[in-house]
């Protein structure tokens, strides 16, 4: 009995040295002058970033571990009009795991080139991120940002979920296995997902989506531009202002369509091989959706 509650102890001391320190105190706090940088580039092979406003004019790193060891503190590099900062080395042969994330509180005042990536964690954007390039990229995590304001963007992660409050400008949304979801968008964007959902709430520009297994749900505040929907295999659903003018077209091997614009069309509503049509003035707005099997809902807003 003594030996089996003896081994019974040892037992869970061991699985308690091996799962109970979970818990990530701030062991590094770094500031960089950013002045005279235009290209910033962060990059951890294990951690989760998050990317808030700053208050002051410098650029503050935080790094959060549940192992304090100096050699794992990020190394920063400044060269010429280039500032890189990457982790340091990680424990190998430990019994404990290492848990570790990130915090980079950027000058609103710094707007150029920025690239974010991790190849295993998730990155958070909070407040409002302003480049004039921005990259933000993780291999297996989700990816949230309240606004990306940038004359160009690319937001990729290869296993995760994809959610932006606000995006303007260029952009490119994409995720391997997951939902993207996208509060407004005012530019040019294009949302690619290979099993997963794509919402986007308000658009206002040109937007192409693309999911091979997932529904997509749009709805039009105003567009100046192109709208091209297209899904494997699931439903899509378009909502657009009553007297848009746009030139229509839709294509569906297996599925219904409704539209409130059976008039304007050349084709009645049930040949889902091919529906094109005029609807209100002559444009050069052109609204295209295909899907090989789902249903086409489109409706006034």
């Amino acid at each position: 009995m003594k030996i089996g509650i003896i081994a019974a102890v040892i037992l869970f001391f061991a699985v308690f040295s091996v799962f109970g320190n979970g818990i990530a105190e701030l062991v590094n706090t770094q500031e960089i002058d950013l002045t005279g940088i235009n290209d910033l580039r962060i990059s951890y092979t294990s951690a989760s970033i998050t990317l808030i406003n700053g208050t002051t004019d410098k650029l503050i790193v935080k790094e959060y571990m549940s192992e304090n060891n100096p050699s794992y503190y990020a190394r920063i590099n400044k060269s010429g009009s280039s500032v890189t900062i990457e982790n340091g080395i990680r424990p190998i042969f430990q019994f404990r795991p290492f848990y570790m994330y990130v915090e980079i509180y950027l000058p609103s005042a710094y707007q150029s080139d920025i690239s974010i990536k991790t190849v295993s964690g998730r990155i958070e954007s909070q407040g409002t991120l302003t480049s004039t390039a921005a990259k933000i990229e993780t291999s297996s995590g989700s990816i949230s940002a309240e606004r990306i304001a940038a004359v160009s963007a690319q937001v990729k992660t290869m296993s995760g979920s994809i959610r932006i409050e606000k995006i303007s400008g260029v952009s490119a949304v994409q995720t391997s296995s997951g939902s993207i979801r996208i509060g407004e968008s005012d530019g040019n964007i294009t949302l690619n997902t290979s099993s997963g959902s794509i919402d986007v709430n308000q658009l206002s520009g040109n937007l192409s989506a693309k999911t091979s297994s997932g529904r997509i749900n749009i709805a039009v505040s105003e567009t100046t531009g192109n709208i091209t929907l297209q899904t494997s295999s699931g439903s899509v659903q378009l909502e657009v202002p009553r007297g848009l003018n746009f030139n229509y077209t839709s294509r569906s091997s297996s599925g219904s369509l409704s539209a409130p614009f059976s008039d304007s069309l050349s084709s009645p509503l049930n040949n889902r091989r091919l529906v094109q049509g005029s609807v209100g003035e002559a444009s050069d707005r052109n609204v295209e959706i295909y899907t090989t099997s789902g249903s086409i809902r489109v409706s006034w807003k």
